[in-house]
C-alpha cells in the first residue's frame, strides 16, 4: 500500500470544517490509509464545534 492518506476536498473540507472526525470518514470509506496514518491525522485536527461563518 502506498504511504499516505488519500480522500478528496470534500472529505478534507468535512474535516477541517469539524463536521467529522478523520476515524469516522475512514469507517465510512471516505478516505483510505494505512491505520497509523489516519491514527496520526485524527491526533493532529483540532477538535472543535462545526461552525459555518454566514450572514447577508
Amino acid at each position: 500500500m502506498d504511504k499516505g492518506i488519500k480522500l478528496d476536498i470534500n472529505a478534507l473540507s468535512t474535516i477541517l470544517l469539524g463536521y467529522k472526525r478523520p476515524l469516522e470518514l475512514n469507517e465510512l470509506e471516505l478516505i483510505s490509509g494505512r491505520e497509523e496514518e489516519i491514527q496520526a491525522f485524527e491526533k493532529i485536527v483540532p477538535v472543535r464545534d462545526a461552525f459555518i461563518y454566514d450572514f447577508f
